[in-house]
């Protein structure tokens, strides 16, 4: 009792059935008792706050080393119609993609209706929103960005004089189209796009400076009154965005880019240990902050009745509760 921080004393006490049944009323459970003294305490939850802190932050750590381990992303940039393959067995088919926009032209939303397969075999139809993602299997699939295509485009626009007649052609990228001019069938199959066309001599190879549409380049292969006719097409260099011959003038004109959409798949095992450890956390330090653990000794010697305790937290409400009861025992006995 001694080395107890608070502490009081009565100095005529008849006996502790008075001061147990206070404690009781303050919320003190009485943990042992003899007739000379008794041991009682309250807050246990506090008491195990510390122990609760640290649980969770264990089960918080073990969930950051599991997703450094064993989580993967995905990015993957899809146009319309493009189906790819993700984490093995998986498959994501983009069928549609659109960009609503406000009056001034700027994006509102941006979503893209997808198809999900696993093993080849179709197994959810979904609509992606930013900020809506999916939970599909063990992945979150997310509606992450979207751009023009650097290498695809949805059609070209060319202008044609077939025997003196003249008309405005629309090319789908990647598909032959025939149209008839002057009762000449004509056709056009146009599959290479160059974003920003450069042509190495040394090599004689042809790449891309960029990703961006600087110097757009398109090859075509063009079947008219005269044969076959393969070339590039350069929309920005006048004298190189037409082909010309004897009975057949062809010119590029325009063209309308091919937005991609782009989609982030992420695999994370560690998440839910990791949100549940700092939920734990959270929890543990509540109940060690405003649950304050709390003992107090009650014992009766030499027809006095010594008073003291413990508290590791709020030591004022301790003080109080132990003045309580030597206040009420001191009435009891006048």
């Amino acid at each position: 009792m001694e080395k107890l921080r608070i502490k009081e004393i009565i100095p005529r006490g008849e006996n502790l059935s008075k001061a147990e049944s206070i404690s009781r009323k303050l919320g003190y459970r009485i943990k042992s008792k003899d007739e000379k003294a008794f041991y009682a305490a309250k807050g246990v939850a506090g008491w195990w706050g510390s122990e609760i802190f640290h649980i969770g932050l264990l089960i918080l750590f073990v969930g950051g080393m599991i997703s450094a381990i064993y989580s993967k992303s995905y990015f993957l940039q899809l146009t319309p119609g493009e189906k790819r393959k993700f984490a093995g067995r998986y498959e994501i088919l983009l069928i549609s993609f659109k960009v609503p926009r406000y009056e001034d032209g700027s994006p509102e939303q941006y979503m893209s209706k997808i198809d999900l397969f696993e093993n080849s075999k179709k197994m959810l139809n979904y609509t992606l929103w930013v900020n809506h993602p999916l939970h599909f299997k063990k992945f979150w699939i997310y509606q992450s960005d979207y751009g023009v295509s650097p290498f695809k485009i949805r059609d070209s626009k060319f202008l044609i004089n077939c025997c003196g007649k003249e008309e405005k052609v629309t090319v789908q990228f990647n598909k032959e189209v025939t149209t008839t001019i002057a009762g000449e069938k004509i056709s056009f199959f146009c599959p290479i796009f160059i974003p920003d066309f450069v042509f190495d001599v040394e090599s004689e190879k042809i790449s891309s400076r960029s990703l961006e549409h600087n110097n757009p380049a398109l090859f075509c292969n063009i079947k008219g009154p005269e044969g076959n006719s393969d070339g590039w097409f350069f929309l920005k260099f006048t004298g190189f965005n037409s082909k010309l011959t004897k009975n057949l003038w062809v010119k590029w004109i325009s063209y309308n880019p091919l937005l991609f959409s782009g989609i982030q798949i992420n695999y994370d095992p560690g998440k839910s240990l990791f949100f549940a450890g700092a939920i734990i956390m959270i929890i543990g330090l509540f109940l060690s902050i405003y649950i304050p653990y709390q003992r107090i000794w009650i014992t009766k010697y030499n027809d006095k009745i010594y008073l003291g305790g413990i508290s590791y937290r709020g030591e004022e409400k301790l003080k109080k509760d132990i003045m309580k009861i030597k206040g009420k025992i001191e009435d009891e006995v006048v």
